[in-house]
């Protein structure tokens, strides 16, 4: 029992060892490029260039190189794929779905309503899970190509999008600043924020960061 104890203990040990080694490199490479902010910005940088970013606040970090879209009822109800082929001239890497199983359950409701079959359904239908088709959106987040990855590009490339028939709403994508750290320099605690919303904002979907 005493063995089991004590090598709990060198593990809590070598992790809390870890993390301060972190803490002190994050806080030596923030002191030395504190304007380091190759994919994401806070809400004032956002602001700087288009007033409609004052009600973001503090809470988020946008990236400055994933947009956020949400498309019409009408374009939604088509539930078709999104390349970036969809998006000449806007220079866009790639498109990731961000709730690919509801558009394939939106795609069989559809299907049900025009033929009248429901029996693929039945499952959803007896549990009270059937999509409201009359709210329901499709929704997706575009990556930039790595050049026009900047506060600028993001805005511009929105206001294009919002002139789309398609496109119901478009904006920076955004994650909530992950309360963490407590203690720590202010500024070590927000560069480690930045640190690990640059990890885990990855093009496989969309991660929160509530229980880093």
């Amino acid at each position: 029992m005493k063995t089991k104890q004590n090598g709990k203990a060198y593990v809590w040990l070598a992790v809390s060892a870890a993390l301060l080694c972190m803490a002190v490199f994050i806080g030596c490479s923030f002191g030395e490029n504190p304007d380091d902010r190759s994919f994401y910005a806070g809400w004032e940088d956002y602001l700087a260039l288009d007033e409609r970013f004052a009600g973001f606040g503090t809470e988020y970090i946008f990236s400055t190189a994933k947009i956020f879209v949400k498309l019409t009822k009408e374009a939604s109800s088509y539930t078709r794929d999104y390349t970036p082929e969809d998006f000449p001239g806007l220079h866009v890497e790639s498109v990731i779905e961000l709730d690919p199983y509801f558009r394939h359950q939106a795609r069989m409701q559809i299907e049900a309503q025009r033929t009248g079959d429901w029996s693929e359904l039945q499952g959803h239908i007896d549990s009270g899970m059937l999509l409201d088709l009359e709210t329901w959106r499709q929704n997706f987040t575009i990556t930039l190509e790595e050049e026009y990855h900047s506060v600028e590009n993001i805005i511009s490339t929105i206001r294009l999008l919002e002139q789309r028939e398609d496109v119901q709403e478009a904006e920076p994508y955004k994650l909530p600043l992950p309360k963490i750290f407590d203690g720590l320099d202010e500024r070590v605690h927000m560069q480690i924020r930045l640190d690990l919303f640059n990890t885990y904002l990855s093009d496989d979907g969309y991660y929160t960061l509530d229980d880093v």
